[in-house]
């Protein structure tokens, strides 16, 4: 259980509605079974006692079984991690963009130790791992231009989470591509965040299709030839739910 966050509110009502779907994982696991929670959310960490499976957790928290001890971050959002683990001791290099992400693959580890995998040769192996187009993905387009593309889906952790990778990138300027978040119990209040956010980091939001943001939008056309008059140096985040439809919003640029 990696996390509960404000993501498909509409359909179960709150955050507690979330927490309670989930909890139902945690709740059916057999004795036998084990429960890998997230020590740094306490909406997580409470279903701890949901069940009678064992529990691992892993975080940042120095509570947690498998810790992260130390991160940095490098060259184009990417983590270096030190990790402490029942198992023994292990460094990630991550190959993917954002720590958020450092932090998931501690849960995969998690699993390697539970099914007695080498914790080294799993965090070498996670090091070097990739993962589905569009979700944290860096793109180069033919103008010079570096594109995060996180275009698959989005909810407001995982959008803060994009912005702030996109501001450990180094250049001139920063452009959010933004798409409708769906599914949230209060979309005009989590969108405004969301754009609040990349203001106080000097992040010029670029609403796509939907004026939820604040700012007047422009469509996926328009889009396209923004991204197109952009330059060497520029940085750009692309980032909305599915249905947005902004997968694809680089192909060919």
């Amino acid at each position: 259980m990696t996390a509960v966050s404000n993501a498909h509110t509409q359909r179960v009502g709150s955050i507690d509605g979330v927490t309670r779907a989930k909890r139902e994982l945690i709740e059916s696991l057999p004795v036998g079974g084990f429960a890998i929670l997230n020590a740094d959310d306490p909406n997580v960490l409470s279903m701890r006692d949901a069940s009678n499976a064992q529990v691992l957790t892993f975080g940042e928290s120095l509570a947690a079984d498998v810790q992260m001890v130390d991160c940095e971050i490098g060259q184009q959002g990417r983590a270096i991690a030190m990790i402490k683990t029942p198992w023994g001791d292990a460094k990630l290099s991550m190959n993917v963009p954002g720590k958020h992400m450092a932090h998931n693959a501690l849960a995969a580890l998690c699993v390697a130790g539970v099914l007695s995998v080498d914790i080294s040769q799993a965090a070498e192996a996670i090091s070097k791992s990739e993962i589905s187009p569009s979700r944290m993905q860096i793109r180069k387009l033919k103008n010079g231009a570096v594109v995060l593309d996180d275009s698959y889906n989005a909810n407001p952790a995982s959008m803060r989470a994009a912005l702030e990778t996109l501001m450990t990138f180094s250049g001139a300027r920063r452009t959010a591509f933004c798409g409708l978040m769906a599914e949230l119990a209060e979309p005009s209040e989590d969108h405004l965040a969301i754009a609040l956010l990349a203001k106080q980091n000097q992040i010029e939001l670029v609403a796509i299709e939907t004026d939820l943001y604040g700012v007047r939008p422009i469509n996926f056309s328009q889009a396209r030839q923004v991204l197109a008059e952009l330059s060497e140096g520029d940085l750009v985040l692309v980032k909305g739910s599915k249905v947005a439809g902004l997968v694809g919003l680089c192909e060919g640029l």
